[in-house]
């Protein structure tokens, strides 16, 4: 811990209302823990409470992914079924999804026409 947090926890310790005693032997004991010393011994019960309380279990993530259903717009469908009727001569015309993508052949040239909604 360097001095200025040293002097921050300190000034923090005096608001909270901390005597000097006090604070210089939880000072100390913040050292000896940080040195790894065991100074409060947990009963195995407590000790089987702390293990539990640290594992992760169940779902990591706070909500519930929602499955929505795809609807289907009839209007878009229509429309593509208008471009594939105003083409007759077209070759190779294929719906790679009714609702968006077309793709077709004209005089020996590939087209991919794609229908946009964009939300207002």
């Amino acid at each position: 811990m360097t001095e200025k947090e040293k002097y921050q926890q300190r000034a923090a310790f005096i608001k909270l209302g901390f005597t000097e005693e006090e604070i210089a032997d939880v000072m100390k004991a913040d050292e000896q823990i940080d040195k790894g010393e065991k100074l409060f011994e947990q009963t195995a019960e407590q000790k089987a409470a702390s293990k539990k309380a640290r594992q992760a279990q169940g779902d990591k993530t706070q909500y519930k992914p929602r499955v929505r259903e795809k609807t289907v717009n009839q209007d878009k469908i229509n429309i593509m079924k208008a471009f594939a009727d105003a083409l007759p001569q077209a070759e190779n015309l294929e719906f790679t999804n009714v609702e968006r993508e077309m793709v077709f052949t004209l005089n020996g040239v590939k087209y991919k026409v794609t229908l946009a909604c964009p939300r207002t």
